[in-house]
């Protein structure tokens, strides 16, 4: 896809150490990781990390925490179709982003996930405010709830920028529906997602899904399950360096 959404599917690995220390049984390996709900190498690459994560021999000492990042700040609030967003906003003929696309929904037929061209395109930050309200229960709730948005999302279902729509994705990822429309309905947790973009801004983020693990070893792009388990290796070297 074009714009910072990165345009590849491969990432790559940005730094890291290795060592041979035992590994410590009370470790716990955090992960950050800075993505966009409408991003579709996000949309992968979040379900690439899970499955790495969840194959790891160490996955219930690993620590998956999401933060904000908005691809385009100036997207409209209100919904637009998305082969019509990426049109004009890319100036590329219709035919080439139907293309795109195409291979999009391929990819998320290999990793089991539904995949839609024909989805809604709005403004994020709102779903992100949301997603953050949700990590108040725990970085696993926040999780939750943001693939329960993807997934509506790129299946092309419900509007997800319809704030009922989000307040009923929520209650359906286990939180409170009442507390859910009081956030989308206010402005709680704005000052929290503005501090995701500019720490993303600050360390040198420029497209996404953007993970950092061990706060040490950057990963940049949707990598593969296999580079994701790598980088998980590399990472408790760190962590079991002390």
């Amino acid at each position: 896809m074009p714009g910072p959404c990165p345009a590849r599917s491969g990432g790559g690995i940005l730094g890291g150490v290795t060592t041979t220390t035992p590994p410590r049984t009370d470790a716990r390996l955090r992960i950050d990781l800075w993505s966009d709900v409408v991003c579709p190498w996000c949309y992968l690459g979040v379900a690439r990390l899970r499955k790495a994560i969840d194959a790891s021999p160490r996955a219930g000492s690993i620590d998956l925490v999401l933060h904000a990042y908005e691809l385009d700040p100036t997207a409209p609030a209100e919904s637009h179709p998305n082969l019509e967003y990426l049109t004009a906003k890319f100036g590329m003929p219709a035919a080439q982003v139907e293309e795109m696309e195409a291979g999009m929904a391929a990819r998320a037929a290999a990793e089991g996930l539904p995949y839609s061209a024909h989805r809604p395109h709005a403004a994020t930050f709102d779903v992100h405010r949301l997603i953050a309200h949700a990590a108040e229960s725990g970085p696993a709730a926040a999780e939750r709830l943001n693939a329960a948005v993807q997934r509506e999302l790129f299946s092309g279902g419900r509007d997800v920028f319809d704030r009922a729509v989000l307040a009923d994705l929520a209650a359906e990822a286990g939180l409170d529906r009442a507390a859910a429309v009081a956030v989308l309905e206010g402005t709680d947790h704005a000052d929290g997602v503005r501090a995701d973009i500019a720490e993303a801004r600050r360390i040198g983020v420029r497209g996404v899904p953007f993970a950092v693990l061990a706060g040490r070893l950057g990963v940049s792009g949707a990598n593969e399950v296999d580079g994701y388990a790598q980088a998980i290796e590399r990472a408790w070297e760190v962590v079991d360096a002390g």
